[in-house]
């Protein structure tokens, strides 16, 4: 792992470790953490920093496995296969790890289930001059159980890609996921 990304990691669970416990009820249940599993449809543009445009555009999907404690966090590892599309179609890959947390204390409100999402991604895009892109993520991220532990998911994201072809990512994300 790039070094940058070490520390993007280590930044993620020192505010989790922070945070959680200030954002915790005396309902809440964290121990033992709940597996659980996601799976995303998303589509984003592309800020390029050099240029100072909006260059390319693409479409993923996000496949991710989680480690919940409770309602008030989670770790979580993502996959995301998908096509950048710059006047052709360019097979794209990312991993990212990263973690989220609910920030608004339970009200039994709509926002119940807003939490937010930050971490390190790795991304990758066939016929590039870079290998590989490092960078950060962050995002809101709004869930609704539809049945019990099957929830519907959206993400408004936001990336940040440092090194190689520096470049502002923001994309939309809806999907489903579950918990055991």
């Amino acid at each position: 792992m790039h070094n940058g990304g070490r520390w993007a990691v280590a930044w993620v669970a020192a505010l989790m470790l922070v945070l959680v416990p200030m954002s915790v009820s005396a309902d809440d249940d964290l121990w033992p953490p709940m597996p659980g599993v996601g799976a995303k449809a998303s589509a984003g543009v592309f800020y390029s920093v050099p240029c100072g445009c909006f260059d390319r555009h693409v479409v993923a999907a996000e496949l991710s496995g989680r480690l919940h404690f409770g309602d008030v966090a989670a770790v979580e590892a993502d996959w995301q296969p998908g096509t950048m599309l710059l006047g052709g179609n360019f097979p794209s890959q990312a991993w990212a790890l990263g973690g989220r947390m609910r920030v608004i204390p339970q009200l039994d409100q709509w926002w119940d289930r807003v939490s937010l999402r930050a971490g390190y991604r790795n991304w990758q895009t066939m016929g590039m001059r870079a290998d590989s892109s490092h960078g950060l993520y962050s995002a809101i991220n709004w869930s609704v159980e539809v049945f019990p532990h099957i929830y519907v998911e959206s993400d408004v994201m936001a990336q940040r890609v440092f090194r190689d072809m520096p470049h502002w990512s923001f994309d939309l994300r809806l999907g489903l996921a579950t918990r055991f």
